[in-house]
């Protein structure tokens, strides 16, 4: 093989490499892309947030005097009004979630249509609407499904939603008009995305449809790892209330109600409510009471750490603004407000602290 050929071989190696690395950093940027656009649409919807803490606070504040004097001026239904603002807000999340997520990135995919008016935008959040109620309507859930409960359904409608409208839209046989608006902007551009919503919200539907045969996840998923523990010398109370600690952080980690999750799916961790503490099981009032210190990922101790150490800016307002509702285990504002979901720097604490705090509890409780 003469030095020519090797220099041809090592070429083409080189190459090769080179694209697989240029593939590698276009998944890793596109991957960051997305993180980004869902931690930017949770601080645009800090609004959404605050107004339903308010309520929450409201609503479940302990004083006695308060509640008699709330009593006296609404009536003995006022916890049913404040809920109707809970509703309203909270309980709305995920659908406005997936229409936030889905203008923001697609505003960054799609910049050239986007210098245009701000009608794109609402196009591109009613597509994702569409969507987002094609993944409620898939199957039977519940009302809380359009809530926290809808979350993640909500990041991943937003982001398919716009990555569908993008390659809709680079299709020209689904543009409508490429050149120059002489008419109305309005009706120019609803004329122009038309064809793109109806070609990605029919892509949607069939992937919906796809989900629908999968089977459901039972809630019985974990009575295995349950009758495991149990059969072990060791109490089954630590590796259960661990197993439980970890499930709650992971799933508020990726935007899902990690109380939810567990009533939902890791119901057979815990001993009967009201049943007394028993060591062959996780026990609620411990979890709820010593675990989840200020809310889940025990955020009372980094709204603490971030008034010691941080003196002003963003972090500081909004630990300023959690401290009281986080003394009631609300920490929406930490958590979309900082925020810790999906965040890789809070990541390691949020799964650990919790998990230590679970661990010390089991053993003051076993101790006596």
């Amino acid at each position: 093989m003469n030095s020519r050929t090797q220099s041809t071989i090592h070429v083409e190696r080189f190459d090769k490499h080179m694209s697989v690395k240029s593939l590698g950093d276009k998944v890793l940027e596109r991957g960051n892309l997305w993180l980004t656009v869902v931690r930017d649409s949770f601080i645009v919807l800090m609004p959404l947030t605050f107004f339903g803490l308010v309520a929450l606070l409201l609503q479940f504040f302990p004083w006695s005097v308060y509640r008699d004097a709330m009593t006296f001026l609404w009536g003995d239904g006022w916890p049913q009004q404040l809920n109707r603002v809970i509703q309203a807000s909270h309980g709305i999340f995920g659908m406005v979630l997936a229409s936030v997520v889905a203008s923001l990135l697609a505003r960054r995919l799609m910049r050239p249509l986007f210098e245009a008016p701000e009608v794109p935008s609402m196009i591109v959040a009613i597509s994702a609407l569409i969507n987002f109620m094609l993944m409620v309507s898939a199957r039977p859930l519940f009302v809380e499904g359009l809530g926290s409960g809808g979350m993640l359904h909500g990041i991943v409608v937003g982001i398919i939603t716009a990555e569908l409208l993008r390659l809709a839209f680079q299709w020209r046989w689904l543009r409508v008009s490429d050149g120059p608006y002489e008419a109305d902007s309005i009706y120019h551009h609803a004329v122009r995305l038309t064809p793109a919503v109806i070609a990605a919200g029919g892509c949607f539907f069939l992937f919906v449809e796809l989900l629908g045969t999968l089977p459901e996840v039972s809630p019985y998923m974990l009575s295995p790892v349950v009758i495991w523990a149990q059969l072990q010398q060791t109490d089954a109370t630590w590796v259960l209330s661990s197993l439980a600690a970890l499930l709650n952080q992971a799933a508020w980690f990726f935007g899902v109600h990690g109380a939810k999750v567990l009533d939902t799916y890791g119901a057979a961790l815990f001993a009967p409510i009201g049943s007394p503490y028993t060591n062959a099981l996780a026990w609620r009032p411990l979890f709820n009471h010593f675990v989840l210190m200020g809310g889940a990922g025990s955020t009372m101790c980094l709204v603490i750490a971030i008034l010691w150490k941080v003196r002003q800016g963003p972090q500081h307002q909004i630990a300023k603004w959690s401290v009281l509702p986080a003394l009631f285990n609300i920490n929406e504002a930490v958590l979309y407000g900082l925020p810790i979901v999906l965040n890789g720097i809070y990541v390691v604490p949020f799964l650990c602290i919790p998990l230590l705090f679970t661990l010390m509890t089991v053993a003051a409780t076993e101790l006596g």
